[in-house]
């Protein structure tokens, strides 16, 4: 799951990178204004390019149909192999470019010597988070170092998928990938990212603090959905308190409601300003859902085929009082949670 950041109307602290009159950030150091295609869907479309030709022998018609020819994965970096010398002649290591080299196309690699490391401020299974000055602009940065290794073949696609994504979104409440440090003949890699203030922590612990930009952040996880061509995928995602009960439940075929679900929990949180069902364990956070959403039904239970299903099926029904709890929540808000959380597995 993503992290929430807030940029505070009144800090000085929060910066962006100076964009020149083409529109493209300094701190890229763009070459040749080549841009990356950005894309606000990631619906993979084939096209029929098959064509039909009558051919006679013997005397008889036989029929020819070309194969279909998919588009280019979005799951995947293809790059032709000119593209890819230039980027490794240009500081790119080999293996990044492999993963990633659509991503790197109008960049070239920052130096680490270049970056001021100033504090440590998070830390997660895959990565260390850094505040940094940016020596060559004076902005202040995350930098955030990536923890894999460049020769096992799963390791680099699971980091390159973070760049992709990130290259391609383009909204004003998505965090911006400014840049990549690493050299050519480097294992390490930090990503560049414009610096917030606030996590959401810091947000629900401070309610005096406005905010009019919250962006969404850290895509360690995600990954290209397309609803029309469903794949069998992991239940280990989200942040447990954030996770939807379907995952809880051993789901591997799920679609955005997981993330809808997430988005509640987070208002909830911003709204209530402490996490609104804090588990320790698999067992204790579903049983949490229950208690506020209420328990899935009888007949529910009988006909599902989730792999926890029978594991987790609480004793006793609960009945849902989503309303009761955050009574309190302004009128405007509660409406929106409800749509966001009231639901059954």
């Amino acid at each position: 799951m993503g992290c929430v950041l807030g940029r505070e109307v009144s800090s000085g602290i929060v910066s962006e990178s100076r964009k020149n009159k083409n529109g493209s950030f300094e701190s890229n150091r763009e070459v040749d204004n080549v841009s990356v295609p950005r894309t606000d869907a990631s619906v993979v479309e084939f096209e029929n390019e098959g064509t039909q030709e009558e051919e006679k022998a013997d005397g008889k018609r036989k029929q020819r149909v070309e194969g279909r020819k998919p588009k280019p994965n979005p799951r995947l970096s293809n790059i032709p192999k000119h593209l890819r010398g230039e980027q490794v002649a240009a500081g790119w290591p080999s293996w990044l470019s492999d993963a990633c080299g659509e991503a790197l196309n109008g960049w070239i690699p920052r130096r680490a010597d270049t970056f001021e490391k100033i504090d440590k401020i998070g830390s997660g299974t895959y990565s260390n988070v850094y505040k940094a000055k940016d020596m060559m602009t004076d902005n202040i940065v995350a930098l955030k170092k990536v923890r894999f290794d460049s020769l096992e073949p799963g390791s680099v696609k699971f980091m390159a998928r973070e760049i992709l994504v990130l290259r391609r979104l383009d909204h004003p409440n998505v965090i911006k990938l400014e840049g990549l440090v690493t050299s050519r003949m480097s294992c390490s890699l930090y990503l560049v990212f414009q610096y917030m203030e606030h996590d959401l922590a810091g947000l629900a612990a401070s309610p005096i603090v406005k905010f009019t930009e919250p962006q969404i952040a850290d895509f360690g996880l995600a990954t290209f959905f397309d609803p029309n061509r469903k794949h069998p995928m992991t239940s280990r995602v989200v942040t447990l308190w954030y996770r939807a009960p379907e995952l809880l439940l051993g789901a591997t075929e799920y679609g955005v409601g997981v993330d809808l679900w997430s988005v509640g929990c987070i208002l909830g949180e911003l709204l209530a300003g402490k996490p609104i069902m804090p588990g320790r364990t698999e067992v204790e956070q579903l049983h949490k859902i229950y208690k506020l959403c209420g328990s899935p039904s009888d007949e529910y239970w009988k006909k599902s085929k989730l792999p926890n299903a029978t594991l987790f099926k609480p004793r006793e029904p609960y009945k849902r009082c989503i309303r009761e709890t955050f009574k309190d929540f302004p009128p405007s808000s509660l409406p929106l949670y409800l749509q966001l959380i009231q639901r059954t597995v």
